[in-house]
């Protein structure tokens, strides 16, 4: 029977959120977070002042393969599955943390947001190919008047 696409869709959208949601929490009220801020920040400030700044590094790297995962399970149902599934999502995805600002959770969660609409909203208008286009082109004003992302995120 398989999963009802626009439910799963729906569900999908929600625990993306919520997982969103519980990431800005513990970056923002766990002793680890503020570690991580800080390393972000200045690693060698952040050595200087205590942070093991090398556990800060592989604690990053074990939660950037852990959402990693998450995405390709999340994904996976509504996609075909391959080694490269993930690849036309990269540069969309590169472009919403760009013009959210590097250091910007909230820039890139408005542009990931901004996106979204503009690809649906084009896409109901014009071809995918066009669509995907125009909804990329749409941030080159902000990538020409707002450099630093959109809330000028700290890179």
């Amino acid at each position: 029977m398989g999963i009802y696409y626009p439910t799963y869709r729906l569900v999908a959208a929600m625990m993306a959120i919520a997982i969103l949601a519980a990431f800005w929490l513990f970056l923002r009220s766990t002793a680890i977070g503020l570690w991580i801020r800080c390393v972000a920040q200045s690693p060698t400030l952040a050595k200087a002042s205590g942070v093991p700044v090398e556990r800060v590094y592989l604690i990053i790297v074990v939660l950037s393969a852990a959402f990693a995962a998450l995405a390709g399970v999340l994904v996976a149902p509504m996609t075909t599955i391959s080694y490269q599934m993930g690849l036309s999502v990269l540069g969309p995805a590169f472009i919403v943390v760009v013009v959210g600002g590097l250091g910007s959770l909230g820039g890139a969660v408005a542009a990931a947001v901004i996106m979204g609409v503009a690809r649906g909203v084009f896409s109901v208008f014009l071809p995918p190919t066009y669509a995907e286009v125009c909804a990329i082109a749409l941030f080159l004003p902000f990538l020409y008047f707002r450099p630093n992302g959109i809330f000028r995120g700290r890179a």
